[in-house]
């Protein structure tokens, strides 16, 4: 998809809808991937529909590439805003076929054909096979696919996803997500994505903001918030991915299979099948804190495949019987779940350097990096390792 100029999202929204008040404050670079993250009822779908112009707020200001879209005395309609929306239903024509459901908006709007972006968009979706089927021939990951290309066929410089994997079962969400990452990569655009699916925005966002009753709680980078969170009680799921940072491909070993990650000064070996990675592609790595137990030395004759030196920076207090352990490495901060046994059986201490066993990965591929070159889970662990902590 063509790039459209730079764009900047600034935004003030304050609005009441009953008892429920909203209160936001954003501004967003392109090209970014903001991740709208918080409990249902939390506004994260209000949010997006106020920024569409779906909705009218109450007070504030929306400010998009400099045009004012939105203040008191001013509301720009919904077909005026460069805006791509998808909605948490494909809703499809079902009297349409897929190419003429994916050329509606543009004759709606009256808006010229673009052969470029039509083609993009069939290639990054994958739909020139589905075009001549209908939406009832299509399964639900498909009819997603097919909504968010008709959005993009706007060619839109803002485009608001709002929970477009809800309704789909594992499988059709697990067959969408590589396209939303393929999306994030080649059209660049501020894109928000409303979700609380913690797995979809640790794969996916760049930044992220957390609303909970109407309030941010938590805003800005991926990394940051998801550490934030690990160590506010009841935020996340139980090994939610909290350790979240894109390598870059350095070498490929066919013969063991593996692919050698960086990161900084920080070397991975993640198991992979090598046919089709390539040097300097990118892979996000993902890790729970569980994912990560600590020694005291280099263990021996262990499964293992990375042992990173680390110092240990903080002990947070204990939780259902584990510590959090903050490490520094090099400019790499890593969360570790130990146990309170193990804490005092390897007597950890802050400043203490111990080595960080990684033993187990979710590695998601971005940029050119297929999805299927990287096994969904990695750097299984054995157990029974020396000087290990459980």
């Amino acid at each position: 998809m063509p790039d459209p100029a730079p764009a900047i999202l600034d935004f003030e929204l304050h609005h009441c809808q009953g008892d429920f008040s909203l209160e936001c404050t954003l501004r967003v670079d392109t090209p970014r991937f903001v991740g709208l993250f918080g409990p249902s009822g939390s506004g994260k779908s209000t949010l997006l529909r106020l920024l569409a112009g779906l909705e009218q707020p109450r007070n504030g200001h929306i400010l998009a590439n400099g045009e004012t879209w939105y203040r008191p005395g001013l509301f720009l309609p919904p077909h005026k805003r460069r805006v791509g929306y998808v909605f948490q239903d494909a809703r499809l024509f079902p009297h349409l076929n897929v190419n003429d459901n994916l050329l509606f908006g543009l004759r709606q709007r009256k808006q010229p054909f673009n052969q470029k972006n039509w083609q993009r968009v069939l290639d990054v979706l994958g739909l020139q096979p589905l075009l001549k089927r209908f939406p009832h021939h299509l399964s639900g990951g498909q009819q997603q696919r097919v909504a968010i290309g008709r959005a993009l066929m706007s060619q839109p410089h803002w485009l608001l996803l709002d929970e477009p994997l809800s309704g789909l079962d594992q499988a059709s969400k697990m067959e969408i997500l590589p396209y939303l990452e393929r999306i994030h990569r080649l059209n660049r655009t501020v894109t928000l994505y409303v979700s609380h699916d913690w797995y979809e925005m640790a794969r996916l966002a760049d930044d992220l903001i957390v609303l909970r009753n109407g309030q941010v709680s938590h805003e800005g980078p991926l990394q940051d918030v998801a550490r934030q969170l690990a160590l506010t009680p009841d935020s996340l799921p139980e090994h939610a991915p909290v350790n979240v940072f894109d390598t870059r491909i350095e070498s490929c070993d066919p013969h063991r299979q593996l692919l050698q990650v960086s990161f900084g000064q920080t070397r991975l070996w993640l198991p992979a099948d090598c046919k089709t990675a390539r040097t300097g592609e990118t892979v996000r790595v993902m890790l729970s804190a569980a994912d990560i137990a600590i020694a005291r030395q280099q263990p021996v004759e262990s499964s293992f495949l990375n042992a990173l030196d680390c110092i240990i920076d903080t002990i947070h207090p204990p939780r259902h019987g584990n510590h959090l352990l903050s490490l520094k490495r090099s400019g790499l901060l890593l969360l570790a779940s130990v146990s309170v046994a193990s804490v005092r059986k390897l007597a950890l201490a802050v400043g203490q350097p111990v080595k960080a066993l990684i033993k187990g990965t979710r590695v998601m591929a971005s940029q050119a990096a297929a999805a299927s070159i990287v096994a969904p889970i990695g750097l299984q662990s054995g157990h029974g390792q020396r000087h290990s902590s459980g």
